[in-house]
């Protein structure tokens, strides 16, 4: 299990786009960045996109970036709900080892629950586990 508490470093991994092409957190160049643990079937999470994508305009000309992780076993419920939602931030599906087991990233981070928004300084290290999108809006600001 990873260390999530602020101030540690949050470890790279590397999983799969919609097209099938590795995507490495470390690759993805921000100043701030947040992973989103989510899944098609979790509502809370769904319904948070409309608020972040306006977050997402307001800060990503400033050094903000987003990674989206699904936690969905069935690949055809991601592609429909990215489908649907039209995110416009990088999105990557979490990696099922075998029928019924666990998610490999999700596990190993402990996600303690859907949607977890983590946010990531420019040095890779964690800044805090956002409660709601009005800590993460503060967040925001104070670091861009």
């Amino acid at each position: 299990e990873v260390d999530l508490r602020k101030g540690a470093l949050f470890p790279d991994f590397t999983l799969q786009t919609p097209q099938g092409k590795s995507v490495s957190l470390y690759s993805v160049k921000a100043k701030v960045k947040i992973v989103d643990f989510w899944a098609s079937w979790c509502r809370p999470c769904r319904a948070s996109f409309p608020e972040m994508k306006k977050i997402y305009a307001r800060f990503k000309d400033k050094g903000f970036e987003i990674l989206g992780v699904t936690n969905d076993s069935r690949r055809e419920d991601w592609l429909k709900a990215l489908e649907q939602d039209q995110l416009p931030w990088k999105q990557v599906i979490d990696e099922f080892p075998e029928p019924y087991k666990p998610a490999r990233v999700i596990t190993m981070y402990a996600a303690p629950y859907l949607p977890t928004l983590i946010l990531i300084g420019p040095d890779g290290k964690i800044i805090g586990q956002a409660k709601d999108k009005h800590q993460l809006v503060e967040w925001l600001e104070e670091r861009l």
